[in-house]
Order: C-alpha cells, then structure tokens, then sequence
C-alpha cells in the first residue's frame, strides 16, 4: 500500500487527501502536541505550481467542512458519521485517529500576491484535533457459537499483529442463536493482566456443595435440577431455618475447594486471580421470603456485601457482589497448592424473613467485572438478539431484537458496561443468561452464540509501524 495521509469522513463523501491534494503536506514541517488524550498538530500545507483561485478555495472548504462534521459529531449525538485522520506508512495497513476538529488557514506574508487572489504557490496552516488513539480502519471478527449461557467461558484473542498496546475497542458484541428465551445477559472479559499469562484451570461455575457447611440446618441435598446439568452430582444445599431463622453463616467456600473438587487436585489457583460479579443461582420454596448476605476475604476478615431478599420459588440468577480474588493486593499471590488465591473464602449467610419454607442455595458464578457488558429487557419481552456498542469516542449503548420489532434502544434494555474493552491480549470471556420472566427457571443447558468485532488500539501511531 502506498503513503497515505489522509482526512476522511465514513459518509463516504467527504475526504482530503494531504500528499496529493492541491494544498499538501511540506515534510517537515509537522509539529505535534499530546494533552489528556488529545493530539493538537499543525502542518504546513503548499499549493501547488498553477493552481487556480477556484482549486485552491475548493481545498480549503473541503478541509473545513470536515472539520465542520468533526465538531458536529462531537456535540451532537444523533450524527451518524465519524471523521478520521488516515495514515500508513508504504509497507502498512492503514490506521486511524477519531478527528475532533481541523481548520486550514493561510499563512500571513505567505504570498505576496496576497491582494490579487489565491493563485501562485502559497502556504497554508492546517489545524488538528484528533485523540491520542489509532485504530484499524476495519474491525477483526472474532466468532464464538453454541456457549453455555450457565458460565461458559471460552478464549477471545486477536491476531497477532491486532493485539495492540492499549485495550481494544469492542466496536460490537452481538449475543444470538439463543437455545432457550434469554431476557437478562452478562458477558465479562478475565484480563490475563500479563502477556503470556494462561489461565489452566479457570473455572467460572463454583459449586456450593463442595463448601463446609457452617450450620446444623444447611446440608446437601440431591436435586435433579441443581447444578452441574447432566451430572451424577447434581447437589444443592438445603436450608431449612429450623435451627435459627435469625441471620446466619450457613456455607463457606475456598478457592482451593471448589478448583479441587471441579478440576483436581492439581488444580492451579492463581486461574482465579480477578474480580467478578457473582450470580447466585439459589430459589425459596413458595411463601417463603429468604435475605441472603455474601461475604469474601479470608480467615483474617471477610467483608459483607448488602443484603438480597429472595422470593423466587424457581432457580434464578441474583447478583450477589462484586468480589476480587484474592482481597489483597495481586502483587501479593505467591501462588503454590495453599497460595493465597486457593486460600481466598467466599461465605454466604441467610436468614429467613417471612414463612416456614425453606432456601436452596445451588451454585455460584463468577462473571468477570474488569470489562463487563449487561443487558436486560425491561418490557418483559425475550430478545432475539442483543448488542452491545463502543463507538469511537467510548461512548457506549445496547440495543436488542424482539419480536416485531427491529430496534429497541435504552428505555427497553436496561444495560450498564464498564470498561467494556478487550485486553490488549486477549482475554477469557464468560457468558451467564436467563429469561426475562421471572418465573421462569434459569437453564442449565441453554447456549448462544457471541460475536466479537475487535478494534487494535495503540497509542502512537509509530507503535504499529
């Protein structure tokens, strides 16, 4: 590909090519100045030998009607189109910055024809503003089919010459090909927070019953559909408040416990190392209302999260907390078989607050929270599809698909993403979904397939070429 430099709008209509145009770049005269994420860049432009005052003039509003559309787009969020500063060196593939404005003016003294028109080779000072971020100009497409909506976790990770150095931009994140009716979605990105890190035994889905019960009336019970689906171990634990219906610790699980008896006992603990949301996959039986309270840490301090009431009488998934693994700082991870990862606790108490029934608390999942994406139908209706969008200034939206209708936008999704990025490495991605009718219960077995278009970031745009 040959040299490029070039300012370009995705209307498609308007774009300005600096090397060739009739006002172009002098090399060397390019002078650059970052502030707080943004690059403001002078350059001198020259007319070319002949060039006529009707060229000339016509160069100077294309530049500033781009730059017209850059602070449009800026301040006014129902326009469509982005503008961008495009370069490539010969041998690269082109990359872009979002452009925040540009204007091009003529050089006192440039010409001293100044009085008689435009004519004649003059020079010229473009202007520009334009964020310290260089992407590809097209998306990578990552695919992902047939995921367990029950903590399925499967490796994203970009091409090797697309990983960037910044966290990418998940320009779309499309959830579909749904088994089952899926209403509320939860998809997190574990950062492997080092380049080369695996992750052997990462396992999203912890297990209450391989946990020590900490009451008489809190123990385990058979339940075909408890998790794990399919299995000869399909356990819950059943609280049944008869020995204090006050609140409570009723189970305690460690890292350790729950990768030893999911993986083996070779299980690597450091896998773990992160921060998650964590769903609780729990129900009450009917009249019965249940407050559960989670706490995390270890044997020198837990923390308490606020309390959550249960009602629902069919497993459903309940927030619970947001927890790091381990609570120290990650510096501190020695790792080995009783590291402080595998010695990380996480603890649920419970109490009942109205009717005689009794608390099932089946199984926990972890979703990763350093870059989460959420979504939930709030007209009750099941999506089709739901995407999750980062544009290029970082804003962000959800839309979903439901029947009849082909866009549903913020009042009918209800959605939060938080540094929803992808690692500049990749990352291990985790999916969990439900219904969106509560009464409906929370499938075991239901999958989706996810869509992933990945934009490489870099912070100069020399760290590409």
């Amino acid at each position: 590909m040959a040299k490029l430099l070039d300012l370009n709008c995705d209307d498609t209509v308007h774009s300005y090519n600096l090397l060739t145009g009739t006002l172009a770049l002098v090399e060397g005269t390019r002078q650059i100045t970052p502030s707080e994420g943004v690059i403001s860049e002078t350059m001198d432009l020259i007319s070319a030998v002949g060039s006529t005052d009707q060229n000339i003039i016509r160069a100077e509003n294309e530049i500033n009607e781009i730059g017209y559309l850059a602070r449009q787009w800026g301040t006014d969020r129902s326009r469509t189109f982005t503008c961008w500063l495009e370069e490539n060196a010969a041998s690269e593939t082109k990359r872009r910055a979002l452009l925040k404005d540009c204007i091009v003016m003529r050089k006192e003294g440039a010409n001293t024809s100044l009085l008689l028109g435009r004519q004649g080779v003059s020079l010229w000072t473009l202007y520009l503003s334009y964020r310290e971020l260089w992407e590809p100009a097209s998306a990578e497409a990552l695919a992902f089919t047939t995921k367990s909506l029950w903590g399925g976790h499967f490796q994203a990770t970009p091409s090797a010459r697309l990983e960037g150095v910044l966290d990418g931009r998940i320009s779309e994140a499309k959830a579909s090909t749904f088994s089952a009716s899926m209403g509320e979605l939860w998809l997190g990105i574990r950062s492997p927070r080092e380049s080369g890190v695996t992750l052997p035994d990462f396992t999203p889905v912890f297990e209450l019953e391989y946990g020590t019960t900490l009451i008489a009336d809190t123990t385990k019970t058979s339940e075909v559909g408890a998790s794990p689906s399919g299995s000869s171990t399909n356990n819950r634990l059943t609280c049944t408040f008869a020995t204090s219906a006050n609140m409570a610790d009723r189970v305690q699980l460690s890292v350790q416990q729950a990768l030893t008896q999911g993986v083996g006992g070779s299980a690597v603990f450091t896998s773990m190392i992160g921060r998650y949301m964590v769903l609780l996959r729990a129900k009450v039986d009917s009249g019965t209302t249940a407050r559960i309270r989670l706490y995390s840490g270890n044997t020198n301090g837990m923390r308490p999260f606020r309390d959550i009431d249960i009602t629902n009488t069919v497993y459903r998934l309940i927030p619970i907390g947001e927890i790091n693994i381990p609570s120290v700082s990650f510096r501190f991870e020695v790792g080995g078989s009783t590291g402080i990862a595998g010695n990380h606790l996480l603890k649920i108490g419970a109490e009942r607050i109205s009717g005689a029934g009794s608390l099932f608390l089946d199984a926990l999942c972890l979703i990763p929270s350093d870059h989460l994406a959420y979504g939930k139908s709030a007209s009750g209706s099941n999506f089709n599809w739901l995407s999750w969008y980062t544009f290029a200034d970082d804003g962000v939206v959800a839309f979903d698909k439901s029947s009849g209708i082909d866009f549903e936008i913020t009042n009918v999704v209800d959605y939060f993403m938080s540094n929803f990025f992808m690692p500049w490495s990749g990352g291990r991605c985790v999916l969990a979904g439900q219904s969106a009718n509560p009464a409906t219960v929370h499938s075991l077995t239901a999958t989706a397939s996810i869509n992933l278009s990945h934009l490489a970031r870099w912070k100069t745009f020399s760290d590409y070429a």
